[in-house]
Parts: structure tokens; C-alpha cells; sequence
């Protein structure tokens, strides 16, 4: 593993630990890679998350933006062949992923 895949696993580990929504560090990545991206489609999520993680069942996926969806952390939008989602974070949570999220911009800028 890469030296930058283990910095954003353990970041995420760390912020999981901290929050009761972002108790699980895959669904700290997936928030952080939305907000990362600003605006991110399913297909372009699970391909990134999958570049930092390794195969993810797409159901596990579901289930954890479910999850920051119904917390308002995430936002849908679309319809069902063109979803979008969009990261709407609490300023105290940004302020905590925010290291994260910049080592996910500088992953995917080298070619993630």
C-alpha cells in the first residue's frame, strides 16, 4: 500500500473513532471524497473509494451514503440514471475532515 493510500485510511480510521455518523472509517472516505469533489457521480465515488480501498460491494456502498444522506451530510440529486451527490457538511465536521479531504484532492492530483 502506498504511502499516501495508508495516510487517508488512517486519517479516516482517527475521524471514525470521533463522530457517531462517521463511525465506520469507509463512510468517512466516502464523505470526504464527495466533498473532495465537490459534486460526484456513483460510478466516478466507487471508483475512487476503490482506488484508496480495493473492491467494494456496491451494496456496502448504498448502505453508507444512505447513511450520510439521511444524516444531511450528503445530498442526492438527479434522477436515477444521472445521480449526483453533493457533500453538505457541518462546519465542525469540515473543520475535522479537512486534512483528510486535502489528501485525497493531492492523491487523485498525482494520479490516484
Amino acid at each position: 500500500m502506498s504511502h499516501s493510500k495508508h495516510k487517508i485510511i488512517s486519517l479516516a480510521e482517527t475521524l471514525a473513532s470521533e463522530f457517531d455518523i462517521l463511525a465506520h472509517e469507509l463512510r468517512v472516505l466516502i464523505l470526504a471524497i464527495i466533498a473532495a469533489h465537490g459534486r460526484i457521480t456513483w460510478t466516478d465515488l466507487k471508483s475512487v473509494l476503490e482506488s484508496i480501498v480495493g473492491p467494494v460491494n456496491p451494496n456496502t456502498l448504498a448502505f453508507h451514503v444512505r447513511k450520510l444522506i439521511n444524516s444531511k451530510y450528503v445530498e442526492r440529486e438527479g434522477g436515477p440514471e444521472s445521480v449526483i451527490y453533493k457533500a453538505r457538511i457541518p462546519d465542525d465536521v469540515k473543520r475535522k475532515i479537512e486534512p483528510l479531504v486535502k489528501e485525497i484532492k493531492s492523491y487523485l492530483e498525482k494520479g490516484g
